[in-house]
C-alpha cells in the first residue's frame, strides 16, 4: 500500500496533538529525533516494514494507537 506511512504519521500527529499547532511541531521534531524524518514521506512513497512498524513503536509509547 503506497502512502501508508504518511497517513499514519498525520493519523499520529492529529491524535496527540488535537489540532495544536505547537504541539504538532514539537511531535515532528521528537518523530525526527526518533529516527523518522517526517519530511521524507509523501503520499507516493512506497511503505518499508520497517518504518511502519517504528511508526506504530512510537505512537504505542505516546499512547497512540495506529
Amino acid at each position: 500500500m503506497i502512502g501508508q506511512v504518511k497517513s499514519m504519521i498525520e493519523k499520529f500527529i492529529l491524535e496527540k496533538s488535537k489540532g495544536d499547532k505547537f504541539i504538532e511541531n514539537s511531535l515532528r521534531v521528537k518523530l525526527i529525533l526518533k529516527g523518522i524524518d517526517v519530511d521524507s514521506y509523501t503520499d507516493n512513497s512506497p511503505d518499508d516494514p520497517a518504518a511502519v512498524q517504528q511508526i506504530r513503536d512510537v505512537a504505542r509509547d505516546f499512547g497512540i494507537i495506529l
